[in-house]
């Protein structure tokens, strides 16, 4: 779907989407040894999860799936929703509207983010949306903001790519 909250670079720096990365290559002992560590946490504190415990829940859900199609976005979803009741913040609620799209579609993803305060990423998350939905002539100028604030040049990069590929699908529409 394009940038999500999590990313990695590949091995030159470029961004490397969740949904793009070979799990093949994750750490699966420190992966094991992560979950189990989440688990006693929750032990200690009588099931009530705080904001740190909820993030690696959201991290397990992610790492749990052999694949990205597989990850459970309903359960990631949920998650996102008690981090923001715990902890609101403008990331949690970017993601949680990410998790929303994945999980019920890019048109819930949209009305979440429409309750957001925008900046560079939520312009990004935003193009995205549009563009799931087939929307690129809206797309492209929500992700030429996205490309107005700070950002890594292997992020600028990314989106300078992604805003290529919706000028052309969206003259291609026309």
């Amino acid at each position: 779907m394009g940038p999500r909250p999590t990313e990695e670079d590949d091995s030159d720096g470029a961004v490397v989407t969740l949904d793009e990365q070979d799990r093949r290559h994750w750490n699966t002992g420190m992966v094991v040894r992560g979950i189990s560590l989440l688990n006693d946490s929750l032990v200690r504190t009588g099931q009530q999860a705080d904001a740190y415990q909820l993030q690696a829940a959201i991290a397990a859900e992610h790492a749990r799936a052999a694949r990205s199609e597989d990850t459970d976005w309903t359960e990631v979803l949920r998650l996102y929703d008690l981090l923001v009741s715990v902890a609101p913040s403008s990331a949690a609620g970017l993601a949680r509207a990410v998790a929303a799209a994945e999980a019920l579609g890019p048109a819930v993803g949209l009305s979440l983010l429409a309750e957001l305060q925008p900046d560079p990423r939520w312009h990004a998350v935003r193009a995205e949306l549009l563009a799931r939905e087939g929307r690129y002539d809206e797309a492209a100028p929500a992700l030429t903001a996205s490309l107005a604030g700070p950002s890594t040049q292997p992020e600028r990069e990314y989106r300078e790519r992604r805003l290529a590929t919706f000028l052309e699908l969206g003259a291609a529409g026309s």
